[in-house]
């Protein structure tokens, strides 16, 4: 059994054809380790040996194809960004694997937030993947969280956001609240629904807090209870502490003078 840091130490100085081994095997640690070292290659030097992994049995090869392209560390041109774009697009509308499409969403998202492709060619794809933003299984629904954070503003993902802070699955609720935070959406509906969160959530967690400082952003005044409790305690959050500063909401105005009296500013 090999673990991550052996399997780096095994990849680092290998060529894309002495990674090809480790990247279309069964181990996946050293598909993970291939895969990025890959990354440091140019394109055209590796574009082949990604075809073929995208084109195998094995969703293991076919995820590993997706992040590979993501998250290219030498230059590309421009016909290359197209061509990436629009295979991480395919895969992601296509693939059967629920893994590889996740795998594919985050893919997407990497593209933008590196700007590897200008926000303008979203629309050439925009009509293969806003399908998926309507109803998408719990599986998917957190990789294209992190993605809506990086992609243009459109409602449908704007709605798809919203519609996630319902969802079970705290990492899906996390990044659907980063990425509402990302396009600067403070709006009443993911008020209302978050306000009725917190007392489900453990109290000054990471998630509590970026759900208390969220509400202070969208005005919410049902947050001051949560917000007093926050302000006694011996140390306050950064991300309560931030949202809490930059507020001129008359009715947060109190807890922010007793804030900045206790903790500066």
């Amino acid at each position: 059994m090999i673990d991550k840091t052996d399997a780096f130490l095994l990849c680092r100085n290998l060529t894309p054809p002495e990674l090809a081994p480790c990247l279309f095997g069964d181990n996946r640690i050293l598909i993970q380790a291939a895969a990025r070292r890959m990354q440091f290659f140019p394109y055209h030097e590796i574009k082949n040996t990604i075809a073929l992994l995208a084109r195998s049995r094995y969703c293991r090869h076919r995820a590993a194809a997706a992040f590979i392209r993501s998250q290219i560390q030498t230059p590309i041109t421009a016909g290359e960004a197209r061509e990436i774009l629009g295979l991480t697009a395919d895969t992601l509308a296509n693939d059967k694997s629920r893994k590889v499409q996740a795998e594919a969403a985050l893919a997407l998202g990497h593209l933008f937030s590196r700007q590897t492709v200008p926000a303008k060619q979203f629309d050439t794809v925009e009509k293969q993947v806003r399908p998926l933003f309507a109803a998408p299984p719990p599986s998917l629904a957190c990789a294209l969280s992190f993605a809506a954070a990086y992609l243009p503003a459109r409602k449908y993902i704007r709605d798809f956001l919203i519609r996630n802070l319902n969802s079970g699955q705290r990492q899906t609720l996390s990044w659907s609240l980063f990425a509402l935070n990302m396009k600067s959406w403070y709006c009443r509906r993911a008020a209302a629904v978050l306000s009725a969160k917190l007392d489900f959530i453990r109290p000054y967690s990471p998630l509590y807090c970026d759900v208390a400082a969220y509400l202070v952003r969208c005005r919410c005044s049902a947050v001051i209870p949560y917000l007093k409790k926050a302000v006694g305690r011996r140390r306050l959050d950064d991300e309560i502490y931030r949202s809490l500063y930059d507020s001129d909401f008359a009715p947060f105005a109190a807890l922010r003078r007793e804030m900045l009296e206790r903790f500066g500013g």
